[in-house]
């Protein structure tokens, strides 16, 4: 009788929960563009593996984070920026090389024409690709910007 119970209640919360997913999923996918925030369930299920455990400890304030689900021709993507002190521009910029090196991520050659000045691509280990960007602000500061197409 004991067991019966337990089984419907374990059922039963099975059911709620694969609904919360379902409408989770919805949300997410309802928002196009979406700034998340670090902690949030958006930023660990909206960006991908690459952009939330990129390096961010040299950052002056806090980094931005900006995620879509693409739309039409627009591919996904995943994308973090941060402002960088002069006196730390080559570590971090050397920490965030070091962070695709380790995700598996090389420069692509040859690189593609569409890049802006500041950008360089780098091709993942199963196709994808990623963006590091990194242009010197008025002030010194480096804008250091890393976008993943998932």
């Amino acid at each position: 009788m004991r067991a019966v119970v337990l089984l419907r209640v374990g059922l039963a919360l099975s059911i709620a929960l694969a609904f919360m997913w379902l409408g989770a999923t919805t949300y997410r996918l309802s928002l196009e563009d979406y700034h998340p925030r670090p902690g949030t369930w958006l930023f660990r299920t909206g960006l991908s593996a690459l952009v939330r455990n990129a390096p961010v400890e040299l950052a002056l304030g806090s980094p931005d984070y900006f995620g879509s689900v693409g739309d039409g021709a627009k591919l996904p993507q995943s994308e973090v920026s941060m402002m960088v002190a002069p006196t730390d521009r080559e570590a971090a910029q050397l920490a965030w090389q070091a962070h695709l090196h380790d995700a598996g991520f090389a420069p692509a050659v040859p690189q593609p024409d569409a890049l802006a000045p500041g950008e360089t691509a780098y091709v993942g280990p199963k196709g994808q690709a990623a963006i590091l960007g990194s242009w010197r602000e008025p002030g010194g500061e480096l804008l250091l910007m890393l976008r993943h197409y998932d």
